[in-house]
C-alpha cells in the first residue's frame, strides 16, 4: 500500500514541462503556460513604443499595450496563441513575509509570496530563495534552463494593479530577489514576461486517424472510377 501510495504522490508532483520545441513552458500545477523568453521585447516590440531598447523595460501601460499587441501579431497570435496576458496576483497572499504596509497592498508585498503566478514560479517550480539577489544563485539549474533572457532581468510587471494606490501596479523581482512590491504604471519601467491560460499543446487539434482512413478511401475510389471510365 506504501508503494501505490508513494507512486500517485509521484505522479501527481507539479512540474514545468516545454512546449512548441521550447518556445513555451507549460506549469502543470497552475495549468498555465510560460513564455519561455521571459523577456522578448528586448528583440520584438511588436511595434509598441516606449520600450527602452537592449532591456526591453516599460511602464505598465505599454506593457498591457505590448501584451495586446503580441495577441493579434502575424493575425493568429505570437506563437498561434492569442491568450497572452500578465502574470496574476493573489490579495491577500498569506505567504508574504516583511511586508512594509499591510495596510495599502492588504498582505501581498514582501518576499515568499508564493500565491502569485510568478511567485509559485520563484519558489515552487524554480526552487529560488529570496533575497539572495539572483535566482541562479539558489534555483533549480535544469528547471531554469527551461527559460531564456531571465539572467540580468529583475522586475516584472504583473497585470495587477495596486489595490489601494490607483497610481500603482504590483511587480516581482523574478530575475533576482524574489520581492513582491508596488510601483508608479507610468514613471516607472520594468520588464515583461508573458503567460496564458492553459497548456498550449491542447491547443494544437489533432486529425483523428479515422478521418485519414476516409479520406485515403476517397482518393481510392476515385482513382478506380478514373481507371474504368
Amino acid at each position: 500500500m506504501f508503494v501505490v501510495l508513494w507512486l500517485i504522490s509521484g505522479t501527481a508532483h507539479a512540474a514545468l514541462i516545454e512546449r512548441l520545441d521550447g518556445e513555451a513552458v507549460y506549469d502543470t500545477d497552475l495549468n498555465i503556460t510560460w513564455l519561455a523568453n521571459v523577456n522578448l521585447a528586448v528583440t520584438n516590440t511588436f511595434g509598441v513604443a516606449g520600450i527602452t531598447e537592449n532591456t526591453g523595460a516599460m511602464n505598465w501601460v505599454s506593457a498591457n499595450e505590448w501584451i495586446a499587441a503580441m495577441n493579434v501579431d502575424g493575425g493568429a497570435g505570437y506563437l498561434g496563441i492569442s491568450n497572452w496576458r500578465l502574470p496574476t496576483t493573489l490579495f491577500p497572499d498569506p505567504g508574504c513575509t516583511f511586508d512594509p504596509e499591510p495596510e495599502i497592498t492588504e498582505n501581498s508585498l514582501g518576499y515568499n509570496c508564493s500565491g502569485s503566478e510568478m511567485g509559485h514560479l520563484f519558489y515552487t517550480e524554480l526552487g529560488a530563495v529570496a533575497q539572495l539577489g539572483d535566482i541562479y544563485a539558489s534555483g533549480d539549474p535544469a528547471e531554469l534552463a527551461k527559460f531564456t533572457n531571465l539572467a540580468g532581468s529583475n522586475a516584472f510587471w504583473s497585470g495587477n494593479e495596486d489595490p489601494l494606490l490607483s497610481w500603482a501596479a504590483i511587480y516581482f523581482q523574478l530575475g533576482t530577489s524574489g520581492g513582491q512590491f508596488s510601483q508608479s504604471k507610468t514613471t516607472v519601467t520594468m520588464s515583461v514576461v508573458a503567460v496564458a491560460d492553459g497548456d498550449v499543446a491542447a491547443s494544437v487539434v489533432p486529425i483523428p486517424g479515422a478521418f485519414w482512413l476516409f479520406a485515403s478511401g476517397l482518393i481510392g475510389l476515385s482513382s478506380l472510377r478514373r481507371k474504368f471510365v
